[in-house]
């Protein structure tokens, strides 16, 4: 019940943040917004559309289960606490993912680099460069 709580706790202080920086950056001029997160359910994915009061176009980055190990290997050198959790959590949060069929639109990223990963998300949500 407790992580439930603080879970919950993180989740609205992360949404009053998002929903600040939103209002801030788009009173300021911006007219698009790049967030990087996980929307796990519809749900999810409601609360940040409220919270950035712009709709949301939500793109899933794909990578294969023995890429995105190597991958956390790589970011986790050091923290091998952290990287037993990811490693725990990759698969779960794939089915997760895969059920909820949040995203608007699917890149793999599989011998991709990051700019060109950026590039095809652009393009499938219609972005110019």
């Amino acid at each position: 019940m407790a992580t439930a709580r603080l879970g919950s706790l993180r989740e609205r202080g992360r949404l009053r943040n998002v929903e600040s920086l939103a209002a801030n950056y788009l009173e300021a001029g911006a007219d698009r917004l790049v967030l990087a997160g996980v929307c796990e359910s519809w749900a999810d994915r409601r609360r940040y559309e409220a919270a950035l009061t712009v709709p949301l176009v939500v793109c899933r980055l794909h990578a294969t289960p023995a890429v995105l190990a190597s991958r956390l290997r790589t970011r986790h050198l050091e923290e091998p606490a952290e990287l037993a959790w990811h490693l725990d959590r990759a698969p779960e949060l794939d089915a997760i993912l895969d059920t909820a069929r949040v995203a608007d639109t699917d890149v793999p990223t599989d011998s991709r680099t990051p700019l060109d990963v950026a590039v095809e998300v652009l393009r499938l949500i219609g972005w110019e460069i």
